[in-house]
């Protein structure tokens, strides 16, 4: 079987489309007032959800390079997820602003080494400024806050996740 070889430009390019097809109907879902999306499970039943968790797990894509792209940027969402609770969403829409602007930047002549490098710092004074914010919740009405804002104000979902969180 023949080998693809694939130049810069046109890597970039299936890297940005197949990043933009996850990243797209995913960042629809953001913020209380997001959209809801319509995806198909992989056993053809058709789910409607404002879950960017959910959205990403069902998309795959046809183009190995597209596919791998998206598959590297759902491990990072996912083990956001499973971390934090949350921050799927947020996490693949930080990774396409991220890798656009690191080709914009390489395009322009930054090097790659140095561009990693200060990702790195900025990485870390994130993180240390994230630190001075973080509050622990030990009150029932902070975990009723906290529930209601996950859930987009759904009254059922709230008191489900304050209730399950209690026990």
């Amino acid at each position: 079987m023949a080998k693809e070889v694939l130049q810069y430009k046109d890597i970039r390019a299936r890297i940005l489309s197949g990043l933009d097809k996850l990243a797209n109907p995913v960042i629809q879902t953001l913020t209380p007032q997001g959209r809801s999306v319509l995806i198909q499970d992989d056993l053809g039943r058709v789910i409607l959800t404002r879950d960017g968790f959910t959205i990403a797990k069902h998309i795959t894509l046809d183009d190995p390079v597209e596919n791998t792209v998206i598959d590297i940027v759902k491990q990072s969402a996912f083990e956001t997820n499973r971390l934090a609770g949350d921050g799927s969403t947020t996490t693949i829409l930080l990774s396409q602003v991220l890798i656009k602007d690191g080709f914009r930047l390489i395009d322009e002549g930054a090097g790659h080494s140095d561009l990693k490098k200060e990702l790195d710092k900025a990485g870390e004074a994130l993180v240390a400024q994230l630190d001075k914010f973080t509050s622990k919740v030990e009150t029932e009405d902070q975990l009723r806050f906290v529930a209601n804002v996950s859930s987009s104000n759904d009254a059922k979902i709230t008191k489900n996740v304050s209730r399950a969180i209690k026990e």
